[in-house]
């Protein structure tokens, strides 16, 4: 079942016909729009858009010691297309034990599939967890529903919340 949620659900199963050098432009404006969406940039890495959100607003210790957020206290997305002309998202949410609920009803509210939710560390403070999705569909729909979902992280979860038109 894991197998067939990971794949394309395109109702065609024939493959969309692609030449490399007359797709690029398409794709990376989508990756603009995608960029303007999440007011992040991402880095395009052969045909993987990734965006990284360092959680930089907290300050996470395991047994009292610090750990850098370059090490790993980042949500990260990666953006591709498939070969059905939608583009897929997987990803994961780096969040405080306090936030994870209210994340993964925001994924699946926009009917983005939850993989796992398990701790990020062990002996960590402030409790940290690893929320990973899963998602395809239309960029900038997608991107609006994860920006929707990092409304609950960090200091964007304590300001007012915006409702995001589509």
């Amino acid at each position: 079942m894991l197998l067939v949620l990971a794949g394309c659900s395109a109702s065609d199963p024939s493959p969309v016909a692609t030449t490399g050098p007359a797709t690029v432009p398409a794709v990376d404006a989508e990756w603009s729009r995608v960029s303007q969406t999440l007011d992040r940039r991402g880095v395009a890495d052969g045909d993987v858009y990734t965006v990284i959100i360092p959680r930089d607003d907290l300050e996470v210790r395991i047994e009292g010691m610090e750990v850098p957020t370059a090490a790993g206290v980042q949500t990260t997305f990666w953006f591709y297309r498939c070969s059905c002309g939608k583009t897929a998202v997987v990803g994961q949410f780096v969040v405080t034990d306090y936030e994870a609920n209210d994340v993964v009803y925001a994924l699946q509210k926009e009917n983005i599939v939850v993989a796992t939710v398990a701790p990020l560390l062990m002996y960590d403070k402030p409790r940290m967890m690893l929320i990973r999705f899963q998602a395809e569909g239309q960029p900038e729909f997608l991107a609006r529903a994860l920006k929707a979902a990092l409304q609950w992280t960090g200091k964007d979860r304590m300001a007012p919340q915006k409702s995001i038109s589509p």
